[in-house]
């Protein structure tokens, strides 16, 4: 009896079976069918491995790009547990439980104890070959010095 069902959302073309997939709009586009291409199950990890490692993107960008062109029984969830699965996002994801060490303020006690220090550039270099500024603040005093540096090395 489900396959009688489900038999009006599906057709071949050309050998080739797809799934009519419509949208939930708002408004005018009631008629508006997507056609899918009706995944084989060995094409299936194939699939989402392809459409997640182009970026690595979460559920929610993975499923709307596959569900655009593509349909098999029990996408959402397959989806879903591929993403979980994924070594390398589950590693780049910061850990739900981890306890952010408190920013406490550095004091600032008198003129030159504290110094906040930038690099600027590349510029075009300079007839002494200069490229980079070093840009020094004291934190309490707010005086400011900038010097012409070669390159951005340590040396």
């Amino acid at each position: 009896m489900k396959v009688f069902l489900e038999a009006s959302q599906y057709t071949l073309l050309d050998g080739i079976l797809y799934h009519f997939y419509q949208p939930r709009t708002r408004g005018r586009k009631k008629d508006l069918f997507i056609k899918q291409l009706a995944c084989p199950r060995q094409f299936r990890n194939d699939l989402l491995k392809s459409y997640h490692e182009i970026g690595h993107f979460g559920f929610d960008r993975t499923y709307l790009a596959i569900k655009q062109k593509y349909f098999f029984p029990g996408m959402y969830q397959a989806v879903a547990y591929f993403i979980r699965s994924c070594d390398s996002c589950q590693r780049a994801e910061p850990h739900a439980h981890a306890k952010r060490v408190p920013s406490t303020p550095m004091p600032i006690t008198d003129t030159f104890a504290r110094w906040h220090i930038d690099l600027i550039g590349p510029f075009i270099e300079t007839k002494l070959g200069h490229r980079y500024i070093l840009i020094v603040v004291c934190a309490f005093s707010k005086w400011t010095e900038a010097f012409p540096v070669r390159s951005e090395t340590a040396e």
